[in-house]
């Protein structure tokens, strides 16, 4: 099975509210996504070696089938929290709403970081 790495960060967000963003959704995916049988475990990462944050960004290692239901796991977070804009390997996405998990699963797809 073909495995996809993906990135997801918050560039527009400060430091400690970018934080907060990514532990939220990585509870989430927690719960709600399985690769291959599998709870996903997302680890949180800093962008900025320098910066003395908890980490900024998400990075998982998904195979190919879990990025529809990573997409829509998203979008459903999105929803909740009230987010519009998320960067996914380096594509940001933005205003996000139900029409857009196939923006969503095209930037997953993608290799870029």
């Amino acid at each position: 099975m073909t495995k996809v790495p993906v990135q997801i960060s918050f560039p527009e967000e400060s430091p400690d509210k970018a934080n907060a963003l990514v532990e939220s959704l990585a509870k989430d995916l927690r719960r709600e996504v399985q690769d291959d049988g599998k709870h996903v475990d997302p680890e949180i990462v800093r962008i900025d070696a320098t910066a003395q944050d908890f980490g900024t960004a998400l990075v998982l290692v998904l195979g190919t089938p879990a990025i529809i239901i990573l997409a829509k796991a998203i979008l459903a977070w999105a929803k909740r929290t009230d987010r519009a804009d998320v960067t996914i390997n380096g594509l940001r996405v933005t205003n996000l709403n139900s029409k857009d998990v196939a923006d969503i699963v095209t930037a997953l797809s993608s290799h870029r970081k």
